[in-house]
């Protein structure tokens, strides 16, 4: 039996992402634009291109994460976005389509803020039961607003077209210079570090190693 196996290689991940996190944001771009005389870039409906290459983008995120190819720095890193309640009116939204209705199920008049990994960002978009485009600055600001099937009950998160960017450049940029993966054989636990350059130069110049 042959089993081909190999390591993981985080370039084809970013190229991936690179494409469509660039695309997600163009289509967001086109529909708080509301040009009806301009032409749409790309095949298929607008709201079909966004969500796809949103999703790709997000899976891309978290496979990067998950798979140890950034460094601990920016793994761990917590990111703050929008976050607004659940309201008593909220409910589960139709299988085919994209909302349960955003201005009945949601307070937006409580803004508040959640904070997490780039990993639960990517498991949040990649579930995502509810997602929209706020195209018009009324109760809530230019963005996307997107909530996990198992969290649309509890709130909505809004991100901004600037943060998905800050995201997107975010890992597009990180580089992981020193990496270890240990093996523990009385416990068969697993640990590994991924370092930047600047973190593998601190541990070498205090440790020597």
């Amino acid at each position: 039996m042959g089993i081909a196996v190999g390591r993981w290689d985080s370039r084809l991940w970013k190229e991936t992402l690179a494409h469509h996190g660039r695309i997600a944001r163009v289509c967001a771009e086109f529909a708080i634009a509301q040009d009806d005389e301009a032409t749409f870039p790309y095949d298929g409906d607008l709201f079909g291109a966004f969500e796809t290459s949103f999703v790709l983008a997000a899976f891309c995120i978290r496979r990067l994460s998950e798979k140890r190819l950034l460094t601990d720095a920016l793994n761990e890193k917590k990111w703050g976005v929008g976050m607004y309640p659940s309201s008593e009116a909220i409910r589960q939204p139709y299988v085919g389509h994209s909302s349960n209705g955003f201005y009945r199920g949601y307070k937006f008049d409580k803004r508040g803020t959640h904070t997490l990994t780039l990993k639960e960002l990517g498991h949040e978009i990649i579930h995502s039961s509810n997602l929209g485009i706020v195209t018009e600055e009324d109760e809530l600001p230019i963005g996307i607003v997107v909530a996990s099937d198992n969290r649309l009950s509890k709130r909505v998160l809004h991100i901004s077209l600037d943060q998905w960017t800050e995201v997107c450049f975010a890992v597009l940029d990180d580089r992981v210079y020193s990496e270890s993966d240990q093996w523990n054989p009385e416990t068969g636990e697993i640990t590994a570090t991924r370092e930047g350059a600047a973190e593998a130069k601190e541990r070498v110049r205090k440790t020597g190693k």
